[in-house]
């Protein structure tokens, strides 16, 4: 728990402004995965045990940088894919 009992957690002009303002700090979360042994695919994994079929409507709220959109794009899932950040502008695909 951080020191302020998690407020920064849920702050939102600390996490848009601070923590999310630009995608430096993202990437270097998602980057500590790359030291991972045994490397596990953890998109391929979490897309693994949604079992889409690749027609269904996706929305992925709290995307990030939406590498689990780009998965699906990756694998040409046919459906529809919306995805919500509030660290940056509204993304729409598909």
């Amino acid at each position: 728990m951080s020191p302020d009992g998690g407020q920064t957690l849920t702050d939102r002009a600390y996490l848009t402004q601070v923590q999310y303002r630009t995608p430096a700090n993202l990437a270097a979360r998602q980057a500590v995965y790359a030291f991972q042994r045994p490397r596990i695919d953890l998109v391929g994994a979490v897309l693994g045990l949604a079992g889409l079929a690749g027609t269904e409507t996706v929305a992925d709220i709290g995307c990030g940088n939406g590498v689990y959109l780009a998965e699906l794009a990756r694998r040409r899932h046919a459906g529809r894919a919306h995805a919500v950040s509030r660290s940056g502008p509204p993304r729409r695909s598909g």
